[in-house]
């Protein structure tokens, strides 16, 4: 059976921005999945938070920043493509991600806590990501 990895917002910013310190990193990540034939899903709202991160690294990043254009066409080009995918929602997702955020200590953003809801509840699976306080969670599947 083929499993699934969501791609974190950490690693889709390292896979779109060459000059992310973790661009070879995500690159290798990204290779080692697909030889593992593991599918890789991009949800809505970690490619927002990733386009959110490069477009703030755009303003603030004095040499060499990312190529905003080049990043909407890969963005673009996964839509056009229906490999983004909308994160599914129930009426108590927004309560009950807050209360994952905030018994974390502040360790998990609002995005991270729903990817700990989203697998809690049998909704994804594994996450690739290099975000250690996140990979931390106790029970949470992460690949990296």
């Amino acid at each position: 059976m083929t499993r699934e990895v969501v791609l974190d917002a950490n690693v889709i910013v390292g896979l779109l921005d060459s000059g992310d310190v973790l661009h070879d990193r995500a690159n290798r990540l990204l290779l080692r999945l697909e030889a593992e034939r593991a599918i890789s899903v991009l949800l809505d709202f970690l490619v927002a938070e990733a386009l959110s991160v490069i477009c703030r690294r755009a303003t603030q990043r004095r040499t060499s920043p990312p190529d905003l254009a080049r990043v909407r066409q890969h963005i673009s080009l996964w839509f056009e493509q229906g490999e983004i995918t909308p994160a599914p929602s129930e009426a108590t997702d927004f309560i009950d991600t807050c209360e994952i955020a905030v018994s974390s200590d502040g360790l998990l953003n609002f995005n991270d806590a729903r990817l700990v809801l989203l697998q809690r509840r049998g909704v994804i699976g594994p996450v690739a990501s290099f975000d250690e306080s996140l990979c931390a969670v106790e029970n949470f599947v992460s690949v990296s």
